[in-house]
């Protein structure tokens, strides 16, 4: 995964650092439990708001928008919308 994160720094991330909103068949609680996995997450190298030249891309935002409400429905969705910030009108669509 590296190699197609050009831009971003991939940092691990403690398993007290994260909370399991959705999990039926217990199989996420069970793996934070386990002391022997490890959770990465990619953090970008920069942070920068969107711009005319390097817009907001719908196609981004509806891959973020489709995890969530794979993993926690509309809840979960209107969440991830409600807690985002910088939303920008350079967006291309």
């Amino acid at each position: 995964f590296d190699a197609r994160e050009v831009g971003y720094e991939r940092v691990e991330v403690s398993a007290a650092a994260l909370r399991v909103l959705v999990d039926p068949d217990g199989v996420a609680t069970d793996a934070l439990q386990d002391t022997g996995n490890c959770f990465w997450t990619y953090v970008p190298r920069e942070c920068h708001s969107a711009t005319e030249e390097c817009p907001i891309c719908q196609t981004y935002l509806d891959v973020c928008l489709a995890g969530c409400l794979e993993r926690g429905g509309r809840e979960l969705a209107s969440e991830w919308v409600r807690t985002t910030s910088e939303w920008s009108h350079f967006w291309l669509n």
